[in-house]
C-alpha cells in the first residue's frame, strides 16, 4: 500500500508529526526512520545513515525488518509509556486527534479500524493475529518461562501475522548478551554485505540522544555493571 504522505513531509509538517521527532535530539532517529521508509536522504542524512548503518547505499523500497540496537536512553520507548506517547502524538494536533476513537489500558483503537496494542512478550500472545506492524520493544531483555528463546520464538509468530498486510517489523533494543535474535541479526545483516531488506542500526546512548549529559553515562555505569557491559558488548560490536 502506498503512503498518500512521505514520512518526510508528515515529520515537516506541524498539522501531523511535526513535533514527535522535532529538534537536533531526533536527527539520527529522522534518519534511520526516513532511511528504513526507502525515501532519499540528503548528503548529511547520508553521512549520519552511514555512521549507524554501516552502508553507504540506501534501499529506494521500505525495508521489511527494521533493527536497533541503541544504547540505554537512547531515544527508544518511554514502555504503559509506549501507548501514552502514542496517544500524545496524536492528540498534539486537530488532524490527528479525530483519529482516536478510544482507550483501554492497553490498546488504543482508532476510527481506520487500526487498533494500537501492547502485548506481553509470548509468542501465544501474537498467533492467530493480522498486523500491520510489529514493535519488538527491548526484545534483547524478553524472558519467559514458556521457552528458552523467547524473543526467537515471538518473532517466529510475529513474521505470520504481518504476511497478508506485509508491514514491517521494527526491533528495538539496548544490547543485552552476544546472543539472541538481536545479536544474530546484527551479526548477519550489519553493513553493506546485509541484507538490503534487513536494516540493521546501531549506536551508543549519545549518539542517539545527543543532549544527555555524559556524566549520567558515568554514573550509570558505575551503579549498574550490566551498563558498563552493555558498553563493553557496543564496543566490540562496533569494532567486529
Amino acid at each position: 500500500m502506498k503512503p498518500r504522505v512521505t514520512l518526510r513531509k508528515a515529520l515537516e509538517d506541524p498539522e501531523l508529526l511535526g513535533s514527535a521527532l522535532a529538534g537536533p535530539t531526533w536527527h539520527a532517529w529522522r534518519v534511520i526512520l526516513l532511511a528504513a521508509m526507502g525515501e532519499p536522504l540528503t548528503k548529511d542524512e547520508l553521512k549520519t545513515f552511514t555512521t549507524f548503518t554501516g552502508r553507504t547505499t540506501p534501499t529506494s523500497q521500505r525495508v521489511d525488518e527494521l533493527w536497533c540496537c541503541v544504547g540505554r536512553r537512547g531515544g527508544k520507548s518511554r514502555a504503559k509509556v509506549l501507548l501514552d506517547y502514542a496517544e500524545g502524538t496524536l492528540q498534539s494536533t486537530p488532524i490527528l486527534r479525530q483519529l482516536l476513537e478510544s482507550r483501554t489500558k492497553d490498546t488504543l483503537t482508532l476510527t481506520t479500524g487500526i487498533t494500537l496494542e501492547v502485548r506481553s512478550a509470548s509468542f501465544r500472545r501474537i498467533r492467530g493475529v493480522t498486523c500491520v506492524a510489529v514493535l519488538a520493544d527491548e526484545c534483547a531483555f524478553w524472558m519467559s518461562d514458556e521457552s528458552a528463546n523467547p524473543d526467537v520464538e515471538i518473532l517466529k509468530a510475529a513474521r505470520p501475522a504481518l504476511a497478508t498486510t506485509q508491514g514491517p517489523l521494527i526491533a528495538i533494543s539496548s544490547p543485552y548478551a552476544r546472543r539472541g535474535a538481536l545479536w544474530d541479526t546484527y551479526k548477519k545483516h550489519f553493513g553493506p554485505e546485509g541484507d538490503p531488506t534487513i536494516l540493521v542500526a546501531q549506536g551508543s546512548t549519545r549518539g542517539f540522544n545527543p543532549e544527555l549529559p555524559q556524566s549520567i553515562i558515568y554514573k550509570a555505569m558505575d551503579r549498574d555493571p550490566a551498563a558498563a557491559e552493555e558498553r563493553d558488548i557496543m564496543r566490540n560490536a562496533a569494532r567486529n
